[in-house]
């Protein structure tokens, strides 16, 4: 189809909103209409929600026709269309739910400086904080915060533009609501991958949300891998494993291994965690009490192809040698 725009009904709002709605439209008419008609709230909401539909989900099923989606809408300023949108109807629900999800999609790779210098940050925080009755807008808003804690390291941008306190306050509107668990414990392990962020985020509660989210699903593969996720960067520093090993999140590591034998990113992300807790002998003590190794022979018979699993594996005997 012809991306130009010159019919006359291609100046009806309503008619343009119609045509990107039946789907047979291109990412580049689509971003064209939205430039066009930048305050018509129905064309901003159809354009959205086309842009969000543009990758799947599940990262796995990510293919090179998707990559070569997501470049052509960055050359095409996407990511300035739907911030734009976003941040001239707040209170669209819809176009906030969206457009983070198309926020979410367009931060899987590189540095996000782009969103960042746009002022993408606050833009999905603001969706979270307008929508907190929203969980469409709260899952695709905390997995965005996520991307871009992991693409680019903002976590210590997120926690200053007050992310942290938008993602537990997702954690604690929707304890029961799995998807909004995972998608909360997936932003704060990435939020916390430095170290002054692993301090505001021990310090602040998050802990507790992440420990209580692991309780009320132990059966979702989400919501334990990311809690093992998180208490693996959270572990690396001494006094967070401190608090860590009173509140009990050891076991619930355990537990995700027990539940979840079959999956590889549980069980990776659970040896992770536990060759930080063994580095120090009365650490060490505890997971030799909790019967540790055996879970570490079934993640090694299961995974033994996996390099990481190999290396935490290794390191994980050597740790309970040294304590025995």
């Amino acid at each position: 189809m012809n991306d130009a725009i010159s019919s006359n009904m291609d100046e009806n709002p309503t008619i343009v909103a119609e045509r990107i709605e039946t789907g047979f439209i291109t990412a580049t008419a689509v971003l064209k209409y939205m430039e066009k008609f930048v305050h018509a709230e129905i064309v901003q909401q159809r354009g959205c929600e086309f842009l969000s539909q543009l990758e799947p989900e599940d990262t796995g099923r990510i293919r090179s026709e998707h990559i070569h989606i997501r470049l052509i809408l960055r050359a095409n300023s996407g990511e300035e269309r739907v911030l734009s949108a976003m941040k001239r109807f707040p209170m669209n629900g819809n176009i906030q739910a969206s457009g983070c999800k198309s926020i979410r999609f367009q931060a899987r790779r590189g540095t996000n400086e782009r969103l960042i210098e746009l002022k993408g940050l606050t833009v999905v925080i603001a969706a979270m904080d307008n929508h907190l009755d929203r969980e469409d807008v709260q899952v695709n808003a905390s997995y965005a915060l996520a991307n871009l804690g992991f693409f680019g390291n903002h976590g210590a941008a997120i926690i200053r533009h007050n992310g942290l306190e938008a993602i537990t306050r997702a954690l604690d509107k929707y304890p029961y609501n799995p998807t909004v668990q995972s998608a909360g414990c997936s932003a704060l392990w990435n939020t916390a991958r430095l170290n002054d962020s692993k301090m505001r985020i021990a310090k602040s509660g998050a802990v507790d949300k992440v420990l209580r989210a692991m309780d009320y699903h132990l059966d979702s593969e989400g919501v334990q891998s990311a809690g093992c996720g998180i208490f693996w960067v959270l572990a690396m520093v001494r006094e967070i494993r401190v608090i860590l090993l009173r509140l009990d999140a050891v076991s619930r590591i355990v537990h995700a291994m027990d539940v979840h034998i079959n999956s590889k990113n549980v069980q990776l992300r659970a040896l992770g965690s536990l060759s930080e807790f063994a580095k120090e002998q009365p650490y060490c003590y505890t997971l030799k009490n909790l019967g540790i190794k055996s879970r570490i022979q079934n993640a090694f018979e299961r995974y033994a192809d996996n390099p990481s699993v190999r290396v935490f594996v290794v390191k994980l005997n050597e740790y309970l040698t040294l304590c025995s």
